[in-house]
């Protein structure tokens, strides 16, 4: 699944979901998933820096 789906996903899910005071914990997990997912999409994905060892 994209990145673009699950975040498409989320968004329909916070939008059928009622807000009231028994769902406010669920509605803030909700949003700081869509926010990860977001930062992850801006942010190019680069691989580990590779240090050489030094041989001596």
């Amino acid at each position: 699944m994209s990145l673009l789906a699950k975040i498409a996903e989320i968004e329909s899910e916070m939008a059928r979901t009622q807000k009231n005071k028994a769902t406010a914990h669920h509605l803030g997990l909700l949003k700081a998933r869509l926010a990860k997912l977001r930062r992850e999409l801006i942010t190019p994905k680069g691989g580990r820096r590779r240090w050489s060892r030094r041989r001596v």
